[in-house]
């Protein structure tokens, strides 16, 4: 079976599990306290919190029993030069927004498509800029930016 076709393959069954979970999750729009972004996390390590949001984002992502600002540090960290922390730091605070009760059809697909990205190259780091892999994430991480601060569906958080 050819490498495209395994891809494709990954993408729909990725796709498949986002419309399981949309399915399952039924949030209410007045639910939603706000988007917030990957800086906003970083800047307020109170809201990680210990209870079932985290616990949930540690499950989801394979997160190691860090807390607060270590947490913070380990994995929304800038690395220059790899595009696969820039896409990791939007797709979890989008995924931090959905757990927080700011579901959005409109992005879930977008979300499944990204994690599948992220563990697809998640051994082939550094990402680079140029790279192809990178021109494929690229569309899907300017949606997860847009959502992330504000501009689809909820409000940004103040």
């Amino acid at each position: 079976m050819s490498t495209q076709k395994k891809i494709l393959i990954l993408l729909v069954l990725a796709l498949v599990l986002v419309a399981l979970f949309s399915a399952a999750v039924s949030v209410n729009a007045c639910d939603c306290p706000g988007t917030v972004t990957p800086g906003w996390l970083k800047r307020h390590p109170e809201a990680w919190g210990s209870g079932a949001v985290w616990e949930e984002l540690k499950l989801h992502f394979g997160l190691p029993d860090a807390h607060g600002p270590e947490m913070v540090e380990t994995w929304l960290k800038q690395v220059p030069g790899d595009k696969w922390y820039t896409l990791f730091r939007a797709t979890f605070a989008a995924k931090f927004n959905f757990i927080n009760g700011c579901y959005c059809d409109d992005v879930s697909e977008t979300l499944g498509a990204a994690i599948w990205w992220l563990g697809k190259y998640a051994h082939d780091k550094p990402v680079k800029a140029n790279s192809p892999a990178w021109k494929q994430a690229e569309p899907l991480y300017f949606v997860l930016d847009d959502y992330n601060n504000g501009e689809l569906c909820f409000p940004h958080r103040d």
